[in-house]
Formats: C-alpha cells, sequence, structure tokens
C-alpha cells in the first residue's frame, strides 16, 4: 500500500498538528491498547502502566514520533527503520498480528482529538502509513 501524493499531504498536515502533543497523545494510544488488547500486555511487562506514567508518555512519544519520521522519510522508508526494525524483530521480537491493536489505537486517538480532520480520506491515509511502517518493522 503505497500512499499517493494526496494521502502523504494529508498526514503531513495532521502530523504538524499532533508533533507538539505527541507523548500524550502517544501514552493515550498505549494505554488504551493495553486496556481493550491484554494480549500485548507482556510487551510492557517493565513499564509503569499507571495512566499517563512516564514510561507509557515516553514510549507512546516514541511511538508517535516514529510515525512523524516515516512522514519525513517516506520515500526511503525501510532504510529510516532499520533501527526500529532490528529492534522489533531481533532484540524485543513483536509478533506481526501485534500490530493492529496499535493501528487501531492510533487512528481512535486521532478521531478522538481531531475529529474535523479524520474523514474518510485521512483515516485511509493514516491506515496505510500505518500498515506500511508495521510491514517494515515486522521486517517484510
Amino acid at each position: 500500500m503505497v500512499l499517493s501524493k494526496e494521502e502523504k499531504a494529508l498526514v503531513e498536515s495532521q502530523w504538524q498538528k499532533i508533533a507538539p502533543q505527541a507523548e500524550t497523545l502517544g501514552a493515550e494510544v498505549l494505554e488504551r491498547a493495553l486496556l481493550a488488547y491484554p494480549e500485548i500486555r507482556p510487551f510492557f511487562s517493565k513499564f509503569d502502566l499507571t495512566p499517563n506514567s512516564e514510561d507509557l508518555r515516553s514510549h507512546g512519544g516514541k511511538l508517535l514520533k516514529s510515525l512523524g519520521d516515516s512522514i519525513k522519510n517516506y520515500d526511503k522508508l525501510k532504510q529510516s527503520m532499520k533501527d526500529l526494525t532490528e529492534l522489533h524483530t531481533k532484540k524485543h521480537p513483536v509478533d506481526y498480528k501485534h500490530y493492529a491493536p496499535i493501528s487501531v489505537c492510533i487512528q481512535v486517538v486521532l478521531a478522538l482529538h481531531y475529529p474535523d480532520d479524520f474523514n474518510p480520506k485521512m483515516q485511509n491515509a493514516w491506515n496505510k502509513l500505518i500498515a506500511e511502517v508495521s510491514d517494515v518493522l515486522a521486517g517484510r
């Protein structure tokens, strides 16, 4: 699933709104995912999972900032995410099926915080981007 120029422009424009709140929104993404998808909790066993904890803010911020980086480096996605791919395939292996809950929760959080922007075109663009990033992180 390759983003069209229009789709890339959509996620780029929304990223400008997300970036200043990446840690807060990222923590919310993880909180929702951990609540709704308990099967992913073992991946976060060393984290303080209390709402808005420093662990969730830090990792959630990294999660969303990596999406921001993937937008900026979209044309060289695999190369730009090489270290994260190594981390998620070797050091802390994540089964591909566990990316879907995070994807859903990212989109839920974006829809809740940016309801005027999150129309079907925007949702489709984010869905495609997150699917591509998930494929890269899984080494596909």
